[in-house]
């Protein structure tokens, strides 16, 4: 093999494992020396941040937040639910198993996102760490981000009429249509094929739309894969994509309100899932003419001003006492009493000569006298 082209594949290449495999004593390895080549790369960037609400999700144990993680490059969005924020390494480990390794992680400058875990997860597998300056979490590309997924969030709760408690499916649900769906930024393709370079299929989304009444088997005192069980009514509230094959759902039982993942399940024959696109549906207040239970309330772990109030810039108020400390600049009277005087008429002002152009261009000596024009007469 020429040198030349040695060479140019070490340039090309890493070799991140080198030290630990080299030499002449024959090392046990009960561990993996280099976890960071045994995982797949992500290769590119993933923003994080914490969103928190005042409604604890049902069918979890306690979760009052989300971790988000938003791809900078693809836009993918991945939500995990936590019940303190002391759980984000188990997010972050949960992200990287499903996604990959990513090159750098972008988050806040909170101290639970740079704590002694977080930066042994990220040494083990090579990523980067980009924190925002401390009060400036606007710098994070995921707040960014939120505020899509929190209209598109909030008005799916809101057009459905979806229980306040369901706020994190709803969630996972909203994350799961954006990433199939096509971006203008993206040149018009999916997050998903961007992330992972194949051609999303749409069908799974095409069945049921979220917060529909369904029916399915509960298979309590039956053999497996028999469908004679007692027949119960559910919500569905997504996509089990971790579970059976590419079309198994997530139900929410009636009766336990406990969450199940079934691929055998009907639409119910009631008018609750015929959809009304009524003027009401349009409106974050009432849907289909009735009040809203209660709206949840989002908040992100930034605490910036600006963004405490709905990612709203606020507009700075001028302290009126200072700014009539401050004396006018002489001869400057803008006084209630100052009489203006009444301006001229425009037929009396002289007509321009012919080589006034010319004068201005070719601006006169010393020796040559402007014209009255160019002295103001």
């Amino acid at each position: 093999m020429p040198v030349e082209k040695i060479k140019r594949t070490f340039a090309a290449t890493t070799q991140n494992a080198a030290s630990v495999a080299c030499g002449p004593k024959a090392n046990q390895t009960l561990k993996s020396p280099n976890p960071a080549l045994n995982i797949h790369r992500r290769k590119e960037a993933v923003a994080t941040d914490s969103i928190f609400a005042d409604e604890p999700a049902v069918d979890a144990p306690g979760h009052t937040g989300a971790q988000t993680f938003v791809g900078r490059s693809s836009l993918l969005t991945d939500c995990y639910g936590f019940c303190s924020v002391s759980e984000f390494p188990n997010n972050l480990m949960d992200n990287i198993r499903e996604r990959g390794a990513m090159d750098v992680l972008m988050s806040d400058h909170a101290n639970y996102e740079m704590s002694a875990r977080v930066k042994d997860v990220l040494r083990a597998l090579m990523i980067g760490h980009w924190k925002s300056e401390p009060y400036y979490q606007h710098q994070n590309f995921a707040e960014h981000r939120w505020g899509h997924v929190k209209a598109n969030l909030e008005w799916l709760m809101a057009f459905l009429d979806v229980d306040p408690e369901c706020w994190l499916l709803a969630l996972n649900y909203a994350c799961s249509v954006m990433n199939l769906t096509a971006e203008k930024i993206l040149g018009w393709r999916a997050p998903q094929e961007v992330a992972t370079g194949e051609t999303p299929d749409l069908c799974i989304l095409l069945f049921f739309m979220f917060w529909d009444i369904v029916y399915c088997s509960r298979h309590a005192n039956k053999q497996p894969g028999s469908q004679k069980g007692q027949e119960i009514r559910g919500r569905f509230v997504g996509f089990a994509w971790d579970v059976g094959h590419k079309f198994t759902f997530l139900v929410l039982t009636d009766d336990t309100q406990k969450v199940i993942k079934l691929s055998v399940l009907r639409l119910a024959n009631c008018p609750e899932n015929e959809m009304r696109l009524d003027e009401n549906n349009l409106r974050l207040d009432k849907v289909a003419g009735k009040e809203l239970r209660r709206k949840v309330n989002f908040t992100t772990a930034g605490r910036d001003p600006c963004l405490a109030d709905g990612f709203i810039m606020k507009t700075l108020v001028p302290d009126e006492e200072k700014l009539n400390d401050v004396s006018p600049p002489d001869g400057d009277d803008d006084s209630v009493e100052t009489e203006i005087g009444t301006p001229e008429s425009i037929e009396k002002v002289p007509d321009l000569p012919e080589n006034y152009d010319e004068e201005i261009l070719n601006h006169p000596t010393e020796e040559e006298e402007p014209s009255e024009i160019l002295k103001g007469k």
